[in-house]
């Protein structure tokens, strides 16, 4: 499961979206982005400069996470990540 959690524009003018995936499996959260494929771009040259594609760029334990999200997330998502992390099925 991802989650969304903030978009912004880089120096470049590509749009990010950001998301936060919890694993209660692994005991841990995932950070991952995914750059957008700008509207016109080819996506031969979008897959050259790794536009288009997820990202996984930090791993928490979630431990630590529950002392302290590693990047800024509303109260909204902290308690979605809590609820997914600590659902037992």
């Amino acid at each position: 499961m991802k989650i969304h959690y903030k978009t912004a524009t880089d120096e470049t003018g590509i749009v990010i979206d950001y998301y936060i995936a919890p694993d209660p499996e692994e005991g841990r959260i995932k950070w991952l982005f995914y750059p957008q494929l700008p509207a016109g771009m080819a996506v031969q040259k979008g897959d050259e400069m790794r536009l288009g594609v997820m990202h996984d760029y930090d791993r928490q334990a979630y431990a630590d996470f529950l002392k302290k999200p590693r990047h800024a997330l509303s109260a909204e998502i902290y308690c979605q990540v809590i609820g997914v992390m600590d659902r037992v099925d």
